[in-house]
């Protein structure tokens, strides 16, 4: 039902952050009038041209989510989301028509409670009115497929004091609200890891764990090549098996394990001869090297674009959860020996173990 009698709150207000990993423009439209959904001139319009506009005009895309602050029922907020949302949609006049729109949705007053469920600054109670809430978000950039969600401990604010909070939130919102963070679009990589294969795009993700010798000039040299190999299929299979159950699935990623760094697996050996030494320091070279690289995309996660045209971004947990998935047993011979073995093969050498 469409109020007749907004009441007025003044200047539209907005933040606007550049996600620089990705180049998506991240905007919060706010300070809607209350029961109100026409975008606020010249503070919204002028948003919207200088910052959006830009972006997507020469064939980009944008994803849309319309909110509400709570005091309205549930339905009436749901469809004021929807209202202001469509607003944005149809300043895209302004803006020609070689960009799409990949999604639009009203969350109503939904995220405003659930942030308040969590007890973070920003959130508010039923029955509570706030200029925060009477907002579009707006994600956009310059490409033809939907732009990627925000890390999950990201929100599209400039200077908001809670944005490091926001993973909390999402376990009342169970991945529900996605212009935040889908978990949806965490297991689309799943899937996606079955078919891909060694070299691939989730294998692929890490980029090379191995940087094997140019020259094997000596037994010993070859013994820790070998080691190298051994050791990070080792760590790969021991990190994959950490994110192997299904029960992941099911809770959001804020509530998964941390990564724990493997051990090296060596024989009880007290006195191990040259060459077997040469071996054992080369599988903590080969169990550095992967343990280094799956934090690091922990630590900067990397944006992939599925062969569906979906953007997802994978960090080094979401990572190990789908090479166990598709390969389950065999994550440290798909991850690891079999590129190596690629390597060795064009060398002209054996495969692993090689001599």
């Amino acid at each position: 039902m469409k109020s007749t009698n907004p009441k007025s709150t003044g200047p539209g207000k907005f933040f606007v952050k550049v996600d620089k990993t990705v180049e998506v423009v991240r905007a919060w439209l706010f300070n809607f009038d209350v029961d109100g959904a026409t975008l606020k001139f010249p503070e919204h319009t002028n948003l919207l041209k200088q910052a959006i506009g830009p972006v997507i005009r020469d064939g980009g895309s944008i994803k849309l989510l319309g909110l509400a602050s709570t005091t309205g029922t549930a339905e009436h907020d749901k469809q004021l989301g929807d209202r202001r949302m469509k607003e944005v949609e149809n300043f895209r006049i302004h803006f020609g028509n070689r960009f799409k729109v990949h999604e639009s949705r009203f969350g109503g007053k939904q995220m405003a409670l659930a942030f308040g469920d969590a007890h973070l600054k920003g959130g508010t109670r039923d029955n509570t009115e706030s200029e925060l809430w009477r907002a579009v978000v707006i994600n956009a950039w310059n490409r033809g497929v939907p732009p990627p969600p925000p890390l999950p401990n990201d929100v599209p604010f400039a200077n908001s004091t809670w944005a490091n909070d926001v993973n909390k939130v999402m376990d009342v919102l169970s991945g529900s609200l996605g212009i935040i963070d889908t978990i949806a679009d965490i297991f689309d990589i799943a899937g996606v890891a079955a078919v891909t294969g060694p070299g691939g795009l989730i294998v692929g993700a890490v980029g090379q764990i191995l940087a094997l010798p140019l020259i094997f000039a000596t037994a010993d040299a070859l013994a820790n090549t070998n080691g190298q190999i051994q050791g990070a299929a080792d760590a790969i299979q021991d990190m994959a098996d950490q994110f192997g159950g299904d029960d992941l699935d099911r809770i959001p990623l804020s509530k998964w394990p941390a990564v724990k760094v493997p051990t090296t697996h060596v024989p009880d050996n007290p006195r191990p001869n040259v060459s077997q030494e040469a071996w054992r320091a080369g599988q903590a070279i080969g169990l550095r090297n992967a343990v280094e690289r799956v934090l690091k995309l922990e630590q900067n996660p990397k944006p992939v674009t599925l062969p569906d045209g979906k953007n997802i971004r994978i960090n080094g947990r979401i990572w190990l959860r789908s090479i166990s998935k598709a390969f389950k047993d065999n994550a440290g011979v798909e991850v690891v020996i079999k590129p190596a073995n690629e390597d060795l093969k064009k060398r002209k050498m054996p495969p692993f173990p090689t001599f």
